[in-house]
């Protein structure tokens, strides 16, 4: 009986010991196998990067090329664009998966929470280089900037392909107009500076929004040009916007001197694609066959002269609904020159899922309305229409832009 006990107690043993060896044995193989799968998938995912950056390299080269060739350089270029897709699309939904990471940063630096880091922005000293005459044309050689033309946005997944096709857009209408972001997000920094942008941090905001009226001085204190604008960062421009503004500082009409406001409606169209936004002729051509003009009371970028006192505007926030009529009634009250330009400068909305309204459906929709109500007694938001302004533009014949005076509805008053 004791034998037989003892005997089945080393088999036991035996079996438990093999049981030890076997899972340790396949314990070391899983780890082999997998640091080795691991490693070649980080081999073949570098390798993947670099094809696709360089792919990136060459298309971006390759529009440059085309945009140098005359005649048929945007059938050329769109069918580029189509066969680069491929590679674009990866490339943008790796971006994409890293702005999520820093989105927080964006949102928690504007709103004074956290203080944004030196590194994120690269230094950039003041652009004044040449001297502006009265002509919008160039002096000593340079072409004058006529625009400094500025917006701001927070990375959303939803939006990405409209703010690439606004960064690709306002690019192409350098050296006439420079391009700033304002922004607290590293990567956006960096794509933006690539693409021909100037980025500066956001100085002030309001609940998490960046003050308008800062923007207006931080960008007036570091470019030199003739006019500065803040605009909605999903509008695209074409050529329309520098031939109003040449013929602007050119015409007889406006008194000359007074601080100005460029204003005008809106063209919505759904779904913009990247193909339709390639270039401005594009962007010109889109918004007359799908765009639907929009309402009145709409205005998405406020194109002042470098003399307008934006330190007396109270400190309204973007993307708000209220702080665009105002600043137009303000305008129209403080006797400053307001010219309603919808009629020859094309202002294409890339219309998403958002749709129209999307001021009304944003964090705190009344921020801005709540502020100047405490601020000022009575507020005539329709006085601040595009239809209210003092002057308008519009094409004569042989397409040659006109400003005239307009008879102001009688809905425009009191101011």
């Amino acid at each position: 009986m004791t034998g037989s006990g003892n005997g089945g107690a080393c088999s036991g043993k035996g079996v438990y010991l093999k049981l030890t060896v076997l899972f340790l044995l396949s314990s070391t193989i899983y780890v082999y196998l997998y640091s080795s799968i691991t490693m070649q998938t980080f081999a073949i995912g570098e390798v993947m990067k670099g094809t696709i950056n360089d792919i990136q390299r060459w298309r971006d080269k390759m529009e440059g090329w085309v945009q140098m060739i005359g005649g048929g350089g945007s059938q050329i270029n769109a069918k580029f664009v189509k066969n680069a897709s491929f590679a674009e699309n990866m490339q943008n939904k790796s971006k994409l998966e890293v702005r999520h990471r820093v989105s927080e940063q964006y949102n928690n630096s504007v709103s004074g929470t956290k203080k944004p880091s030196k590194s994120t922005f690269l230094h950039q000293k003041p652009t004044r280089s040449f001297v502006k005459n009265s002509t919008g044309s160039s002096v000593g050689g340079k072409t004058e900037v006529l625009l400094t033309l500025f917006t701001s946005w927070p990375t959303k997944a939803e939006k990405y392909t409209c703010h690439n096709n606004t960064i690709k857009n306002w690019a192409q209408l350098k050296p006439h107009i420079q391009p700033v972001l304002f922004t607290q997000e590293t990567l956006l920094a960096e794509e933006a500076t690539e693409k021909g942008w100037a980025v500066l941090p956001v100085r002030k905001a309001g609940r998490g929004v960046p003050i308008l009226k800062y923007m207006y001085k931080d960008a007036m204190e570091r470019y030199n040009s003739t006019f500065y604008a803040f605009s909605n960062g999903d509008i695209l421009y074409s050529q329309s916007l520098i031939e109003t503004l040449q013929t602007v500082l050119k015409s007889s009409q406006i008194p000359k001197g007074k601080p100005m406001m460029i204003i005008g409606r809106r063209t919505n169209v759904q779904d913009m694609t990247s193909a339709e936004a390639v270039s401005g002729d594009k962007v010109q051509k889109t918004a007359k066959v799908r765009g639907k003009i929009f309402t009145v009371w709409a205005e998405d970028y406020f194109i002042t002269s470098a003399n307008y006192p934006w330190k007396d505007i109270p400190e309204v926030v973007i993307g708000r609904r209220a702080y665009d009529n105002w600043l137009v009634s303000n305008a129209r009250k403080q006797k400053h020159v307001t010219i309603d330009a919808t009629d020859t400068l094309v202002a294409l909305h890339q219309t998403t899922k958002a749709g129209n309204q999307e001021g009304f459906k944003a964090d705190n929709p009344e921020y801005n309305h709540n502020l100047l109500r405490r601020m000022y007694r009575h507020l005539h938001y329709a006085a601040g229409l595009t239809s209210c302004a003092d002057y308008y533009t519009r094409y004569h014949e042989k397409r040659q832009i006109q400003i005239l005076k307009r008879t102001v509805p009688r809905s425009c008053f009191p101011v």
